[in-house]
């Protein structure tokens, strides 16, 4: 039997170099191939598929097989990743679950477990159209030749409808075999959803559990302080020196460019947040209290005013007599609008342990302006903040910086929550006998430009120009 098939095929190619044909092209069978390298299994699956329909030959049943061969794998790398991701290993579940896509470009579960560790999936899965490829036909040399082909390729048939009858039986079983595997997958799927469902209820319970430790610990820091500073009350009973040195400090975080509407509102506007802390008729905490002020004009000379010692001093005398605004008016003649925004009132839960400690830290606060200066141009406005405050307040706001932004948009709840470690901050350095860190004025017409690591000295007229 193979002798005559190797004679048939020995005949037949003759007949086709002589006889003219063009062999048979399998353009179903290589764009599979593509997809399958490329991670696109549902792409080469189909693809395969057709190619089968389309009779290209065995290269149709080795796209099947090696298709459910690329399947399964992914699907163990999913299962790989999602033990990872319940023992708490995410970077191990992450890689796991990107190694099932770039097996499987469309596979669901690992894209769900990418999406829950906040990794960006992919999930497209396209196949391409394929155009099958022409036959180029050529001139034959005389009807002997086709005559003797016929007869070979009846031989030829033959064999290969043996051959054929035999890769239909494999692929049989190969598609059983893949069918018993899609069943495993669904089962596979099931236990996923319901290992996900598990860990996000445990999740829960552990961050319940983490935050109400949390709030232990911060309990017995606050006690602890409260007592050290009951037995070692070092900082007496007299009042806290009168600090009138200002220090001036530029946020360059907290200025923002945005877009507004081509409307009549004035170019310029200035916000004031004035922060004041009066004592108490009863008990021993104070009353903080943050007002707001705007000024609206054509024109507001921002480096001219923080260069200004009266108009600073404007700023600050707010906080003992917010009612007087007149003074604000005068900023520019063009000013068309000084108004009070809003105020919020904060009252602390109850004092520390060390009242000069506590005394000092308040009077050290009152007074501290946030100012922030907007500025528009056609439908753009630029905002630039900075704060006017004693040396001790500017330390205590380089330490938090929340603060800033929590005095520009106050809110009661947290405003005590940010200055309650400010506070215990004074306790300590009271405790230790150690003076506050200080933040020193800069020099005439300049300021200091709060950055990440450090304080950087900035002249006033830069201000502008520099945060364009």
């Amino acid at each position: 039997m193979r002798s005559v098939l190797a004679a048939a095929a020995v005949l037949l190619a003759v007949v086709a170099t002589t006889a003219g044909c063009s062999a048979a092209p399998t353009p179903l069978c290589d764009a599979a191939a593509t997809q399958l390298a490329a991670g696109r299994v549902g792409a080469a699956t189909e693809l395969s598929a057709r190619a089968q329909q389309a009779e290209e030959g065995g290269c149709a049943t080795d796209g099947l097989t090696a298709a459910s061969q690329r399947y399964a794998a992914a699907y163990s790398e999913v299962a790989a990743g999602s033990a990872a991701e319940v023992s708490g290993d995410e970077a191990g579940a992450a890689a796991r679950y990107e190694a099932a896509q770039r097996l499987d470009v469309g596979n669901p579960a690992a894209a769900q477990g990418l999406t829950r560790l906040g990794r960006q999936a992919q999930t497209t899965d396209t196949p391409v159209a394929v155009t099958p490829a022409p036959v180029v036909q050529q001139d034959g040399v005389g009807w002997g030749w086709v005559a003797g082909g016929a007869a070979v390729l009846l031989l030829l048939i033959a064999a290969v409808a043996a051959e054929a009858y035999r890769r239909i039986r494999r692929l049989e079983a190969d598609v059983d075999t893949l069918s018993d595997r899609d069943d495993d997958t669904d089962d596979l799927r099931r236990d996923l959803k319901t290992l996900t469902r598990r860990t996000a209820s445990e999740t829960r319970t552990r961050r319940r559990d983490l935050e109400e430790v949390r709030g232990y610990v911060d309990d017995l820091g606050t006690d602890q302080l409260r007592l050290l500073g009951l037995v070692l009350d070092r900082t007496g009973a007299e009042p806290p020196p009168d600090d009138r040195t200002r220090t001036l400090l530029q946020w360059p975080d907290l200025g923002a460019t945005t877009e507004v509407g081509d409307d009549d509102e004035p170019l310029d506007r200035l916000d004031l947040a004035v922060v004041v802390a009066r004592a108490r008729a009863t008990g021993d905490l104070p009353q903080l209290a943050v007002h707001h002020f705007r000024v609206e004009a054509e024109r507001l000379d921002l480096a001219r005013l923080l260069g200004d010692d009266d108009v600073l001093a404007t700023f600050t005398a707010l906080a003992d007599d917010p009612d007087d605004t007149d003074r604000l008016a005068e900023l520019e003649s063009t000013a068309v609008d000084v108004r009070g925004w809003r105020s919020v009132e904060v009252l602390g839960e109850e004092p520390l342990a060390a009242p000069g400690a506590e005394r000092s830290f308040w009077a050290a606060v009152h007074g501290t302006v946030v100012v922030t200066w907007s500025h528009r141009v056609a439908t753009r406005r630029r905002d630039v903040v900075c704060t006017v405050s004693t040396p001790q307040a500017a330390a205590a706001l380089v330490d938090y910086p929340a603060l800033v932004t929590a005095f520009r948009e106050p809110r009661s709840e947290e405003l005590t929550d940010l200055l309650r470690p400010a506070l215990e901050r004074s306790l300590v350095h009271a405790i230790s006998s150690e003076p506050p860190p200080r933040v020193a004025p800069a020099g005439p017409g300049e300021l200091l430009a709060v950055a990440l690591s450090d304080l950087e000295t900035r002249p006033i007229d830069d201000v502008t120009r520099r945060d364009e």
